[in-house]
């Protein structure tokens, strides 16, 4: 990545593919996590909450105050 000051934000990479091989590749070396999306869209719309939870709960950078 070429712009230092974007290496923070989370990249999660969606695939609508269930094989664990299309997961894999379809990691970018700047993704943080491949998931394969859900096709309903309120499922859809709970996964993005959910992953929205999770960085903004659980996730610490170096340098974070605690």
């Amino acid at each position: 990545m070429s712009e230092p000051e974007l290496r923070s934000i989370p990249v999660i990479v969606l695939t609508s593919s269930p094989s664990a091989e299309d997961l894999a590749r379809s990691s970018d070396p700047h993704a943080n996590a491949s998931v394969q999306k859900p096709v309903e869209p309120e499922a859809f719309i709970e996964r993005g909450r959910s992953f929205e939870d999770f960085w903004l709960t659980f996730v610490r950078f170096p340098g974070d105050a605690p």
